[in-house]
């Protein structure tokens, strides 16, 4: 069988530097399809990459790095030069309609959010008949099919499947291996007799890092041993100061000894940094589709605090891998679920090894790719026996 995805072009792929959801998605799917399948990606130039290579058994094609509508000519033109079986176009519902009136072959619209279903975003277009142009739209969680269908009515079939976690990347920190990794990071990063809280994601108000640092001006009150350290930037790959990040810095001030701000990682090293903590926290008052970093802090044998928001609800539950707050409460028991939590051990590593049990059994990218075989091996019978 031969897919081609379309990413959005926003950032490279395979990942480079930092991307999405959905740059990790296209990663760590494509490589994982039947070997036998030809699988090709359509993305746009960067800077040090080929216009044309082979990675992992997928072929990465880039395009000129213009407008958007450039983009996807060029990607059309690609497709009917070289045919596919199943076209997946990874959250652009904008783009559908054209690739469904030039290309003969099903269009499958993979959603991560609602963002690019706003008249900004579609130029003009209307929503639901993006919807409705598409074969299949794929959602990545059971909450943001509810939106679609709740808000669009559309009457393309939607099909969730959440995204998933590398459970060779990410080890467990109960795991011998894992608590070994530990021992050495914990000594390298000069955290060791402390507890280390971690917050992973991007630094932007709907984050809630603003609650997280309010709740440790408490807690540190109570526990003076407890470092918080935050990772990540102000946007994908980027460490540039906006006025929320100045925000927070003047904020951990009175803290300082408390927080750390390591800025942008790169995505290889991320395991580190949840192998070091005790817990981690990600505090979202956003409507979260999903949350990748609870599915890399569940791999890695990490309890979870997060936010009882959106699609977060599907991965984390409270007294079973984490604790899920309303967003209406963060400000009130925040503090009390992070002094919960370091201050019980035995409850952390039952929820840390809950965790990675879910993410192996339930959030495997390896599970993923399964799931998308599945639904594009019945795409392509369904087609084959109406011809």
């Amino acid at each position: 069988m031969r897919i081609a995805f379309i990413s959005p072009g926003s950032f490279p792929v395979p990942i480079q530097y930092g991307g999405s959801s959905v740059e990790t998605a296209i990663t760590n799917i494509a490589g994982r399809l039947p070997a036998h399948w030809n699988v090709t990606v359509l993305g746009k130039r960067f800077p040090g990459l080929k216009d044309k290579e082979t990675r992992n058994r997928v072929t990465y094609i880039r395009m000129e790095n213009t407008s958007q509508r450039s983009y996807l000519d060029s990607c059309i033109r690609y497709l009917n030069k070289f045919p596919h079986d199943i076209v997946q176009v990874e959250n652009r519902p904008a783009f559908v309609p054209l690739l469904k009136k030039r290309l003969p072959c099903p269009v499958v619209l993979c959603m991560h959010s609602l963002l690019f279903l706003h008249p900004r975003a579609l130029g003009g277009r209307n929503p639901r008949n993006c919807l409705n142009s598409a074969d299949h739209i794929l959602t990545n969680s059971r909450y943001l099919r509810s939106l679609l269908l709740s808000r669009y009515r559309t009457s393309t079939p939607v099909r969730p499947v959440h995204l998933g976690v590398d459970t060779g990347d990410y080890i467990s920190r109960w795991s011998q291996q894992g608590k070994r990794i530990r021992y050495r990071l914990r000594s390298r990063f000069g955290v060791t007799g402390r507890t280390v809280v971690l917050f992973p994601g991007r630094l932007i108000p709907i984050k809630g890092v603003h609650l997280l640092l309010e709740s440790m001006i408490q807690v540190v009150k109570k526990n003076p041993r407890i470092l918080c350290m935050v990772v990540g930037g102000s946007r994908y790959g980027s460490n540039r100061e906006t006025r929320y990040v100045r925000k927070l810095k003047q904020m951990a001030r009175s803290i300082h000894p408390h927080v750390r701000f390591a800025g942008t990682i790169h995505p290889t090293k991320m395991p580190q940094y949840y192998a070091l903590a005790d817990l981690v926290v990600t505090p979202s008052i956003g409507k979260e589709a999903l949350g990748l970093v609870n599915l890399e802090a569940m791999a890695s044998g990490q309890p979870v605090i997060s936010t009882a928001i959106g699609g977060i609800r599907e991965t984390v539950k409270t007294g079973v891998n984490g604790i899920l707050i309303k967003p209406s409460r963060l400000k009130h028991e925040l503090t009390a679920a992070i002094l919960h939590l370091s201050e019980n051990p035995a409850l952390s590593e039952r929820l840390g090894r809950n965790g990675r049990l879910i993410a192996e059994r339930f959030f495997s990218w390896d599970h993923t790719a399964r799931q998308y075989a599945r639904l594009y091996y019945q795409i392509h019978s369904s087609r084959k026996g109406r011809t």
